[in-house]
């Protein structure tokens, strides 16, 4: 089956429905429809009338034939043809028919569409994908007039509120930092109280008996011709070392020739370390108010 001959049968087709029905077909606006499926079934229409919200409503011919062949479980077209009933007049099909052909079944845009005895062309050629000419109608842009002179004479003074309360911000910062440096000291000299604590409870080792200690020195020869040995001025040979050493007795100090430093207690050391730790921080605070 060709376009031909769907053209054919849908001639004879609206010759025996004016000849059947006249007084249905002599009404303005009749169309009638045929379709031809893959198998090369036939299914024909014309436009039908409804009623649909207390309202008469007429549905297409190409529509209805649609849905007449989708009722059969045919979903693909194969040839489409529409013709106006009162001059056997071809018209091309709806675009709501073609937009349910493809809802239906993609392979419907592969559907001969007839637009003449000599003129086809396949769906996808005739069904519009949305223009886009004019998909912005409906919005109203209102573009507003630039005004410098209004918009010089303006003085805006709100911007020296938030240096006044950056200001403000900062001096609480400093403040609350101010504040856990406070803390951060208190716990600090509590902890350094407590490890002197622990420190005065640690009992202290008994000195070791020098007696016991091993002569790690017997044996030891000095090699006085080695280029890099220096004869020691105020050293007391190794074998008086040695036996004092085993006899237990300590050799005599050596007279320091500078004079010894005043030796200070824990407690003031430690006060020492926190004074210089303070003064350290607030160096820090005031370089960084700055």
């Amino acid at each position: 089956m060709d376009a031909k001959k769907i053209y054919e049968i849908a001639k004879e087709s609206v010759v025996k429905i004016k000849a059947a029905v006249p007084s249905y077909s002599a009404e303005e606006g009749m169309e009638f429809c045929v379709i031809a499926d893959a198998d090369g079934n036939l299914f024909s229409a014309m436009t039908n009338i409804t009623v649909k919200d207390n309202s008469v409503e007429r549905i297409p011919a190409d529509i209805a034939a649609f849905l007449y062949m989708k009722n059969t479980g045919s979903m693909v077209a194969k040839y489409i043809i529409v013709l106006s009933v009162a001059d056997r007049r071809i018209i091309p099909p709806s675009e709501e028919c073609f937009d349910l052909m493809f809802r239906t079944n993609s392979k419907n845009d592969e559907c001969v569409v007839v637009l003449s005895s000599s003129e086809q062309k396949p769906l996808s050629e005739l069904r519009l994908i949305g223009d886009g000419t004019d998909f912005l109608n409906g919005f109203d842009f209102v573009e507003e007039e630039d005004e410098g002179s209004d918009e010089e004479e303006i003085v805006d003074d709100s911007f020296e509120e938030p240096e006044e309360e950056e200001e403000k911000s900062e001096e609480t910062t400093a403040e609350a930092e101010d504040e856990e440096d406070e803390e951060e000291e208190e716990e600090e000299e509590e902890e350094d109280d407590d490890e002197d604590e622990e420190e005065e409870e640690k009992p202290v080792k008994a000195p070791a008996d020098k007696s016991k200690s091993s002569n790690f020195i017997s044996g030891v020869e000095i090699d006085e011709s080695n280029p890099f040995y220096a004869a020691p001025t105020s050293v007391k040979p190794p074998e008086e070392v040695i036996a004092m050493v085993a006899e237990g007795t300590e050799p005599p100090a050596e007279e320091e020739e500078e004079e010894e430093m005043p030796q200070l207690s824990k407690e003031e050391l430690l006060k020492q370390a926190k004074k210089r730790k303070k003064v350290a921080r607030a160096n820090f605070l005031f370089r960084k108010r700055k």
